[in-house]
Formats: structure tokens, sequence, C-alpha cells
């Protein structure tokens, strides 16, 4: 009894909603409301009553910050074209003597 006890144990891990493969068995619960995929068991490390909440609370904060970061602009490039004549490039006639 105690051996199958813990040949059957999974490994506990603390989600991380960086972690791709976390997301995606987070997914698979939400779709079949059952932990039986989950090759882990999760942890609880916050206030939370219960882990679908604290992961929840987990993905929801991941993914604000992500939508919401204030992306730098590009810089233009500083090279001109290179189909651009400047205006010392252009010869000018000489003028005539009389």
């Amino acid at each position: 009894m105690l051996k199958s006890f813990v040949a059957n144990h999974r490994p506990t891990k603390i989600f991380d909603p960086e972690n791709e493969e976390h997301r995606s068995i987070f997914y698979k619960y939400l779709k079949a409301q059952s932990w039986s995929h989950s090759p882990y068991q999760w942890a609880i490390d916050d206030d939370s009553v219960d882990v679908v909440h604290c992961i929840s609370k987990k993905l929801v904060s991941y993914y604000l910050t992500h939508e919401f970061v204030v992306k730098k602009p590009q810089k233009p490039q500083k090279t001109p074209p290179k189909n651009v004549f400047k205006i010392k490039d252009l010869k000018t006639p000489k003028k005539m003597s009389k």
C-alpha cells in the first residue's frame, strides 16, 4: 500500500506563469475540470484559498503586465536612403567669362 503511494506520487511545483508548460497544463485543467493529466501537484505560495484561485491570480497578473507594457519606440535610422542626392554631390556648370 505505502509503496504504491510513493511510486505514484507526483512532484510538487509552484505555478510559474512564465513557463509555457505550466500554462498549458492549466488550460487543459480548465477544459477537462480535472488534474488527472497534470504531471505535477501544485503548491499554494500565497494567501489563496485553493490552487485554482492561486493560479488564476498569477495568470491575470502575468497577462496584464504583458498587455500594458509601454514599448519604447524604435529610433529611426540615421543613414539616408541610397537614392537621395545631397546638394554637395550635384555639380553646377561653371560660369562663362566674357
